[in-house]
């Protein structure tokens, strides 16, 4: 699997399976919960498959929008889905301890939720 990485400023990278940012977007910091995130955008990208879309993550595991610090991104957002996402970040925050947690919104490509997430998210990157 080949990931590709676009720095950006504060300690954060851009990363996606695809060479444009634009497929499958996923913001990250170099912590513990760097290393979250990708284990949760692995779990995700292997069991929902094409239902997928994206990953964007809060520069910090405590900075959140709407009570979240993760948007999942899904084709479709139907109860078997939402149920399959919350046990795979159940069992990422028992991985790692509980010492830090993913708190997930999730959502669909054209949801509003999705352009408020990414608005407040990148406004953190101009500070």
């Amino acid at each position: 699997m080949e990931f590709w990485v676009f720095p950006m400023q504060y300690g954060t990278s851009l990363v996606t399976l695809a060479p444009s940012f634009a497929e499958s977007p996923l913001i990250l910091s170099d912590t513990m919960w760097h290393n979250m995130i990708i284990d949760l955008y692995v779990e995700l990208r292997s069991s929902l498959k094409e239902n997928f879309l994206a990953l964007l993550s809060a520069p910090h595991e405590d900075f959140s929008v709407f009570d979240s610090n993760v948007l999942i991104v899904v084709k479709k957002r139907e109860p078997e889905i939402v149920s399959k996402i919350l046990e795979i970040v159940d069992r990422i925050n028992e991985k790692y301890g509980d010492k830090i947690s993913i708190s997930p919104l999730i959502t669909t490509e054209n949801d509003s939720l999705t352009r408020i997430f990414m608005r407040t998210i990148q406004r953190t990157q101009t500070f």
